[in-house]
């Protein structure tokens, strides 16, 4: 039987932001940041009926620090699910507070997306501040050493044609970040054809706020249908992921995945 390893949870589909490469205002999301209460029947249907998840990411097309409950959720499903969490989140909202909290999980790795340096990031970044971003990262760091925190914080970053040279502005803001990682930019939209069977397919279970299970963690709106605790989550995504899994024509696949950007140069 084919079970997932990675829980990616869309705690918010809200963003602080504006970004020019971020699709979500475009997918006609339905807004809404998640609870503890709503989520917590889920992971106890998980830890009840079995799981072979290892990773929680909880966070998805929204800013996960807009979810008050990020911690206490983030917690409940380590403690529960005895698997480690990776979260990605712009850094805005990084207060001297939020961080001691995050940090008190833990969370075993935090990465924050950065488009840009100076100048150039508040052009790509709407509504964030480049100074912002440099105190709240250096001193999420600082923090972290201080309290003996394991945590890895990283920068990640998309390889733009309007932002040459950037790394080397990012060392330099942040100096005393574990690492900074660039990826290609997101080609989301574009008509290809997908490789089949897709990874993701068999690897990644994917809720969105409003706990649908989506087909995979990409920008897909695709629900497979409504989850909730009363069920067997793993047996549903099984049974709901396998006809595509084994589909080979991809004229028969969503149309989600004919414009995804996974494997696309």
């Amino acid at each position: 039987m084919v079970l997932p390893w990675l829980f990616q949870l869309e705690v918010s589909n809200q963003c602080n932001s504006d970004c020019f490469i971020c699709p979500r205002k475009h997918l006609g999301l339905k807004p809404h940041t998640m609870t503890f209460e709503e989520i917590k029947p889920i992971i106890d249907s998980l830890k009840r009926n079995g799981h072979q998840l290892t990773q929680f990411h909880p966070y998805r097309m929204g800013e996960p620090l807009l979810c008050k409950d990020l911690e206490r959720i983030t917690k409940y499903v380590q403690d529960n699910l005895g698997i480690w969490t990776y979260l990605f989140t712009n850094g805005s909202l990084l207060t001297e507070e939020r961080i001691r909290s995050l940090l008190s999980v833990p969370i075993a790795q935090i990465a924050i997306s950065v488009d840009g340096a100076g100048p150039d990031y508040e052009k790509l970044r709407k509504n964030l501040k480049w100074k912002t971003l440099v105190r709240n990262v250096n001193n999420l760091c600082k923090i972290r050493d201080e309290m003996g925190s394991k945590t890895l914080v990283i920068i990640r970053y998309s390889f733009l044609p309007e932002t040459p040279g950037v790394e080397n502005q990012l060392r330099a803001a942040f100096p005393i970040v574990y690492g900074i990682v660039g990826d290609k930019f997101d080609h989301w939209g574009e008509d290809r054809i997908p490789k089949l069977p897709c990874e993701f397919l068999s690897s990644h279970f994917t809720v969105d706020a409003n706990l649908n299970l989506l087909m995979c963690c990409k920008f897909s709106t695709h629900s497979l249908g409504k989850i909730n605790g009363d069920m067997d989550i793993m047996k549903f995504w099984q049974e709901r992921t396998e006809p595509l899994r084994i589909e080979t024509d991809y004229k028969r696949m969503p149309h989600d995945c004919l414009i995804c950007n996974k494997d696309k140069d």
